[in-house]
């Protein structure tokens, strides 16, 4: 794994989240219209299955490679990052630790690696939360 992120494909997820959104609201106006809600419905669950899987899996793996960094080149953050306490023991306790701290100050891949995750983090919010959106949309 090399020390110096590449995030050319994080600049692909905003714009395909978007043409995959709008191309979902379109079959619910055009082709959808009068089908059954329940196949609406199921394809609003494909639509969230791939695209929060996606996104998940990617952060998982951009998760894997801060990680990877953070044990090579500060391992004083990495064991801070790993370590649960009483209250968080899970992935979301590494979103919360990494995400939202300001350690190691100066180090640019470090802040490149974080951004790629912070963003990863809040299309994964996003198409999360467009779900319940989603569902009403095609529910009527």
């Amino acid at each position: 794994m090399s020390d110096k992120p590449d995030n050319s494909y994080l600049f692909w997820y905003w714009p395909v989240w978007i043409i995959l959104l709008g191309i979902l609201i379109f079959l619910r106006v055009t082709v959808l219209r009068d089908t059954p809600t329940n196949i609406r419905l199921f394809c609003v669950f494909m639509y969230g299955l791939i695209v929060c899987g996606t996104v998940f899996a990617s952060m998982m793996f951009e998760d894997g490679r801060l990680l990877a960094y953070l044990q090579k080149h500060h391992p004083d953050t990495f064991t801070r990052a790993t370590t649960p306490t009483i209250f968080r023991q899970s992935f979301f306790h590494r979103v919360s630790n990494v995400l939202f701290s300001n350690d190691p100050a100066g180090d640019p891949i470090y802040n490149r690696l974080r951004n790629n995750y912070r963003h990863l983090y809040i299309l994964w919010m996003l198409s999360f939360m467009t779900m319940p959106l989603l569902c009403g949309i095609f529910a009527m």
